[in-house]
């Protein structure tokens, strides 16, 4: 139920078996999202097996306490539209460039997918995995050095935390409110 905490939960359901709230976001109904999970407090100290097999039909599965579930489907919702906000502009500037709409449509979404699949079976951070693709001196690296010229590092940054209602200037307006 959007917006009751577990404990209101409880109070409305009574005694019973443990309770968990879950949030699915991005891309779950097609099985590749993200779903945030929390067991009730005091009762559970993790979700069961289960519980997380029966989740991840819709994807991965993130256990966090309650009161990260809204931060984390925040982050969530601003990850996935800064990457959706980055494609655009990177099909913006290859149809500047001189590509069709189309081809630049079709690269730019591609790449994604093939980056997400490497990045999926990575090892290490998104930062070590771009430093072996970007070889000195090359085109991925001078585009690189575009985007740190502008800051686009910290302002990815700024917009998790104001999606969060962590950034000083949202927290003064009273935060954001995350649907649920």
């Amino acid at each position: 139920v959007p917006g009751l905490s577990l404990t209101e939960l409880r109070q409305m359901v009574g005694p019973g078996p443990v309770l968990f709230r879950a949030v699915a976001r991005a891309g779950s109904e097609k099985g590749g999202g993200v779903i945030v999970v929390c067991p009730e407090q005091g009762r559970a100290t993790d979700v069961p097996a289960a519980v997380v097999e029966l989740l991840e039909i819709a994807g991965s599965v993130e256990v966090v306490a309650e009161e990260m579930l809204g931060m984390a489907a925040a982050v969530v919702d601003a990850a996935a539209d800064s990457v959706l906000l980055a494609m655009k502009g990177m099909e913006e500037g290859a149809v500047q460039a001189g590509l069709t709409r189309s081809t630049a449509e079709a690269l730019v979404r591609q790449t994604a997918l093939a980056t997400a699949v490497l990045l999926a079976d990575h090892p290490g951070s998104p930062a070590d995995l771009k430093d072996q693709v970007a070889s000195p001196g090359g085109t991925t690296i001078s585009g690189l050095a575009a985007l740190e010229e502008r800051a686009v590092r910290g302002v990815f940054i700024k917009a998790v935390l104001r999606a969060a209602g962590k950034e000083p200037a949202t927290r003064a307006a009273g935060g954001v409110t995350v649907t649920e």
